[in-house]
């Protein structure tokens, strides 16, 4: 019995030796970026510009160990096969990759200032046309001019899953005003300081009080070039428009070709979903 004793107290010191020598690793889990799901998808991966060393990426998840270290622990996809690897860098990394993402969204903030017009083409064969408000891993978030529940006009918020969406067609921008104020100004300006452009009255034959003054012949020269000008303006514009974009949604990454136009909905907002009626 004494022996057994001996031997069991024996076996708690050593277990209490090494257990100081060698601390047991605490992981914790950790979002990359506040609202953000504690996976990092494909489509989280493509937008932010994570992990672009990393061919054939499926998805991630990352861990603060003993307040000193991020994990980010990889999984992947080489030739058919999931495997697995992980990443160990400074936990300041973390702080570093928080800073370059609010860049990022400041950045996409400035370039969907300026909204984009979509027709979304479902499975089912219904058509959804309006200004793309956001993209999500699941959802494309519209707004349309028509409350099809009421009947009635008026701003009605709809979203469409990924999974039911066949096609989107992305209506070009083109800018008439532009070109049509510079060719209307370049007008303008000749037919003011050269009158001789738009016409010069015979003094020889016309009376003198007939006569255009000087004033009204650089007016009219002025209209009538800067008419000309600003036609010419958006004739050149109209020939130069952009097609319409067609993406056609062959999987859920499809959605990816939305991050020209619209923002990417990451961070979870019940009032946002709820204010949406899903499209099923």
């Amino acid at each position: 019995m004494k022996q057994f004793i001996e031997h069991n107290l024996l076996v708690l010191i050593c277990i209490a030796i090494l257990h100081d020598t060698y601390p047991q690793e605490k992981d914790s889990l950790i979002q990359l970026y506040p609202g953000m799901a504690d996976t990092i998808s494909y489509v989280d991966k493509a937008y932010f510009g994570l992990f672009n060393q990393v061919k054939g990426f499926e998805n991630a998840v990352l861990f603060i160990r003993n307040n000193s270290q991020l994990l980010s622990r990889i999984k992947y996809s080489d030739n058919g096969i999931t495997k697995d690897t992980t990443f160990v860098n400074n936990l300041s990394y973390l702080g570093s990759e928080r800073a370059r993402i609010n860049t990022l969204l400041e950045e996409y903030e400035q370039m969907y200032s300026d909204p984009y017009e979509i027709t979304a083409l479902t499975r089912s064969g219904e058509k959804y046309s309006g200004i793309l408000d956001a993209f999500s891993k699941d959802h494309v978030y519209l707004m349309i001019d028509e409350n099809f529940l009421t009947g009635e006009e008026e701003e009605f918020k709809i979203k469409i899953p990924l999974s039911n969406i066949n096609e989107v067609k992305v209506k070009a921008k083109t800018d008439y005003l532009t070109p049509i104020l510079i060719g209307a100004g370049i007008g303008l300006a000749i037919g003011v300081s050269f009158p001789g452009a738009f016409g010069e009255s015979d003094n020889s034959v016309s009376e003198p009080s007939e006569d255009l003054t000087e004033t009204q012949k650089r007016i009219g020269g002025g209209i009538a070039l800067g008419l000309s000008g600003a036609a010419i303006g958006w004739g050149i514009a109209y020939l130069s428009k952009e097609d319409d974009e067609s993406i056609v949604f062959r999987s859920d990454q499809s959605v990816l070709r939305l991050k020209e136009y619209g923002r990417y909905y990451f961070r979870y907002n019940k009032s946002f979903e709820e204010s949406y009626y899903e499209i099923h």
